[in-house]
C-alpha cells in the first residue's frame, strides 16, 4: 500500500479552493445572516465574555456577537472573506479583530477565550478532533 502525504500547504491550498469558487459573500447575505442573528441572541453572553469566531467568513456571528458586548475574535482562512467582515464591522463602527487562519492550528494561547463558536465552518474542517481536544470541548 502506498500512503501519500499532504504538505500542511498543500492541504490548506485544498481547503481553501471551495470557497475560492464561488460567492461566499453573496450566499452567506442570502442565508446565514438571519440566522446568525437568531444563533447569537439565544447565547446567554456576559458583556466583556471573550469570543472566539471559528470560520467566521463575512462576520454573520461575529458581528451581533460584538453588539452585545462581546470582545470578539473572528478567525478564517479566507482573506476575502475577512475583509468582507473588516469593511461591515467598521459600518457599525465594532471593534472586532479578524485573524486569517485555519481551526485546526489555532493561533492562540490556551486560555485566550471564554466561548468558542461556529455557524457552520468547523464543520468543514478534515482534522476537528485535535481542536475539540484542545479546548475540551464535547
Amino acid at each position: 500500500m502506498i500512503t501519500q502525504h499532504l504538505s500542511i500547504d498543500k492541504m490548506q491550498d485544498s481547503m481553501r479552493a471551495p470557497w475560492i469558487a464561488g460567492d461566499f459573500g453573496a450566499i452567506a447575505r442570502e442565508i446565514g445572516a438571519r440566522e446568525a442573528e437568531a444563533f447569537v441572541a439565544r447565547m446567554q453572553l456576559e458583556p466583556g465574555a471573550r469570543v472566539l469566531d471559528i470560520a467566521c467568513g463575512t462576520g454573520n456571528a461575529t458581528i451581533p456577537l460584538a453588539r452585545r458586548g462581546a470582545k470578539v475574535t473572528g478567525l478564517d482562512m479566507m482573506p476575502h472573506l475577512l475583509e468582507e467582515a473588516r469593511v461591515r464591522a467598521a459600518r457599525e463602527g465594532l471593534r472586532i479583530r479578524f485573524d486569517e487562519g485555519f481551526a485546526e492550528t489555532l493561533p492562540y494561547p490556551d486560555g485566550s477565550f471564554d466561548v468558542l463558536v461556529s455557524m457552520f465552518g468547523i464543520m468543514f474542517s478534515p482534522f476537528p478532533q485535535p481542536l475539540f481536544r484542545r479546548w475540551h470541548v464535547s
